[in-house]
């Protein structure tokens, strides 16, 4: 695996117009967690898509699709739990009985009356169940009503959510195989530019004021091919007074064959928004994450799962070295999640490895974050410590160990231990490095352990070689020939302790083979 070379990427300042240009900012509002579980809406600069990242040779938009992948499964998990949601309870009966006599809440009967106008319910179809719900979160009773039939012809479900107050159709789900054709290769009848207009004719019937405040979600659910397309998904995010409310939201899917909806789910909640009076404005909003937060050239691997066979590389990219929560579109400050403001996040930089054979592999190494120092030199020359040589090598394993604890070395020696890269025997945090233990450890992060054991199978003819510990003679012949760890003039000189430096190029040659390795 090769890295690209960063003397033919584009200039920074013109990676950034395309970052503001294809991704970027927006006005949005945000429901930030206060005081024990309060919800107060705060108006802020959120990234469109904190996944997207530069091709710094290309200038394209490298996507990590999987992020959208993830989104469409968490959808289907909402349809797919009993009681729409986690935080609703069922009434028992009684509670029921007495909500519908009591008060304005419209009856079972009602409810269903409401969704049969979308489930195709007939007389195959049986009620499994209807409750009645109360939201934590102080939303109306909801009805939950579901019917399903099974027999040797096929089977099929339809459950929905109905506004006990309100009368207002919440989400519905349909799913059976009557509703698709039966065969292989059998292609789909609508296009999803066709299907989508049918999404948004469904959409002005049945909540048409809510999909006014609404802008459809082009990146939610991008074509990848599963093999068979069942339903095109379409996602709409509310926009009120040009500020994006991604805690409003409807989503639709529509049958590709029949053109019929086939799942609906409306969330909103009717927030008052913050006034935009003394917002600062989308360009200084843009100048504050480009300075503040190490917007560089950094590797990353990168795998497009839009393509078939697509292969993991190594790419050249342009990035953010990390991504806050978003940035207060009041005081331009960095905040997380908890609408905290955040402290400023800042490039690696060391002063003493200029001139270094092994400056390159360094950065790299930086780049990555595998090596994060917060100290102004590396000490390229010292010799490595097994506790730091551990945790580098850690983080460079797939998938990346990233431990945020100031003090993690124990987790990431039970990382180790737990990977088989090193036995609680051999943990020695503040001794040095031997060069033939260096390559235990990079041939086991290869998975490749049980193969060196077998040292009888190996030769190692270097002129140094009866200085080798006979049981790590297989370790060392398969990173020498994996041209991990060098021989210099015939020799190895296996009980040599590494320098930092040394095990910065160790571990970017670990890399490269691995990546050859999955290939």
């Amino acid at each position: 695996a090769k890295f690209p070379d960063k003397n033919n990427a584009i200039s920074k300042d013109k990676a950034q117009d395309i970052y503001k240009n294809k991704l970027g900012l927006e006005l949005s509002c945000q429901l930030i967690n206060k005081n024990e579980g309060e919800l107060v809406p705060m108006l802020v600069y959120s990234f469109k898509d904190k996944n997207g990242v530069i091709d710094a040779l290309t200038g394209e938009v490298l996507e990590n699709n999987n992020y959208e992948i993830l989104k469409r499964y968490a959808m289907d998990e909402k349809f797919r739990s009993a009681g729409g949601g986690g935080t609703k309870e069922v009434l028992t009966p009684e509670e029921t009985a007495s909500l519908e006599k009591n008060s304005k809440l419209i009856k079972q009967d009602e409810a269903v009356q409401i969704l049969k106008k979308y489930l195709p319910i007939n007389e195959k179809y049986t009620l499994q169940s209807a409750n009645l719900y109360t939201d934590r979160n102080n939303s109306n009773p909801t009805w939950f009503i579901s019917y399903y039939f099974n027999s040797k012809e096929g089977y099929g479900s339809m459950r929905g959510e109905v506004d006990a107050l309100t009368k207002e159709v919440l989400s519905f789900y349909i799913e059976g195989n009557e509703f698709y054709p039966k065969g292989e290769n059998i292609k789909p009848s609508y296009s999803k530019v066709a299907a989508k207009a049918k999404a948004d004719e469904f959409l002005k019937t049945i909540c048409g004021e809510k999909f006014k405040l609404t802008s459809y979600d082009d990146n939610y659910n991008e074509d990848i091919d599963y093999g068979y397309i069942r339903n095109y998904d379409f996602h709409y995010t509310g926009k009120i007074n040009g500020v994006v409310c991604p805690f409003d939201s409807i989503v639709v899917s529509v049958n590709a064959y029949t053109g019929e909806v086939m799942c609906y789910n409306l969330n909103w909640k009717n927030i008052k928004l913050p006034s935009k009076d003394k917002i600062i404005s989308l360009e200084k909003a843009n100048s504050i994450v480009f300075q503040k937060l190490g917007f560089d050239k950094e590797y990353i691997k990168y795998k497009n799962v839009k393509e078939k066979d697509s292969k993991e590389e190594i790419k050249l990219a342009y990035l953010f070295d990390s991504i806050p929560g978003a940035i207060d579109a009041n005081s331009g400050e960095l905040i997380d999640s908890m609408g905290k403001t955040i402290k400023e996040i800042k490039p690696i930089i060391f002063n003493d490895i200029k001139g270094s054979p092994s400056e390159e592999n360094i950065k790299i190494l930086s780049d990555l974050r595998i090596i994060d120092d917060e100290t102004v030199n590396f000490n390229p020359y010292d010799y490595i410590l097994q506790k730091d040589f551990i945790k580098y090598m850690v983080r460079s394993l797939e998938p990346y160990f990233v431990l945020t604890n100031e003090d993690s070395y124990d987790e990431y020696y039970k990382i180790a231990i737990d990977r088989k890269l090193i036995s609680e025997k051999e943990k020695n945090i503040n001794g040095n490095v031997s060069k033939e233990f260096a390559a235990k450890i990079a041939v086991r992060a290869l998975n490749l352990g049980y193969t060196a054991e077998l040292s009888n199978i190996f030769t190692t003819p270097y002129k140094d070689a009866g200085d080798l510990d006979a049981k790590l003679k297989g370790y060392v012949a398969i990173a020498n020939e994996l041209k991990i760890i060098p021989v210099k003039d015939g020799y190895l000189y296996p009980k040599n302790n590494i320098t930092r430096a040394e095990a910065a190029d160790i571990i970017v040659n670990y890399l490269k083979v691995n990546l050859t390795l999955n290939d």
